[in-house]
């Protein structure tokens, strides 16, 4: 693993690196074990200079390049997709283990079979509003945002796929409530910081 990195880092970016340790191994068990790792690099190519021209993308900027973020290999989760990707992992049922010892309890397999058709109505009620899909980051909570006091980074962008940008403001919320344990109020002020860019596409009802 480490000899992957290295060859990595010098074809993406031309720099000459050694893995020095893994800072953070999420998944401790066997089958996962090489995935959402980080690790700490040593640079020995100071000479070459590290991107100065990056900025801030929305994800309502981001929403015009869907057809570019797809053809990078993006995952795609859109919602005229989502109806039969939720279908097909009901379907793969070896996967899911259906009452065997940690997997899903045929009692729970068979609601979420009976989950379809309104996941079907949900997806076409919410395609029938103009806001567009865009980048969505699947594990979007405080632990995959890094500040250093003037700038934020997001991380784990393995977890990105198309999808419908409300997905996002769920998961904000979602941790906000049960991990933050943010007030009422605050939520509130967050789903409005949230969805006013989106504004310009499908503004509120009063």
């Amino acid at each position: 693993m480490p000899e992957e990195i290295n060859a990595a880092m010098m074809e993406q970016l031309g720099l000459t690196t050694t893995v020095l340790f893994c800072a953070y191994d999420r998944y401790k068990d066997a089958e996962r074990e090489d995935q959402h790792r980080v690790y700490a690099l040593e640079n020995h190519s100071p000479e070459v200079p590290l991107p100065t021209n990056g900025r801030w993308i929305s994800q309502a900027e981001l929403a015009g390049h869907v057809e570019t973020l797809k053809a990078t290999g993006c995952p795609d989760r859109r919602l005229y997709l989502l109806p039969g990707l939720y279908q097909e992992v009901l379907a793969a049922t070896p996967f899911l283990l259906i009452d065997e010892p940690n997997g899903l309890p045929h009692s729970e397999h068979e609601q979420l079979l009976a989950f379809a058709p309104q996941l079907q109505e949900m997806c076409e009620e919410l395609a029938g509003y103009k806001v567009p899909e865009s980048l969505h980051h699947i594990d979007l909570h405080n632990g995959n945002i890094l500040c250093n006091g003037e700038t934020y980074t997001f991380i784990d962008a393995g977890e990105y796929c198309l999808a419908h940008p409300f997905c996002s403001m769920f998961i904000v919320l979602r941790v906000a409530r049960y991990i933050l344990e943010y007030d009422k109020q605050t939520l509130e002020r967050l789903t409005e910081a949230y969805l006013a860019p989106w504004m310009r596409y499908e503004p509120t009802e009063e």
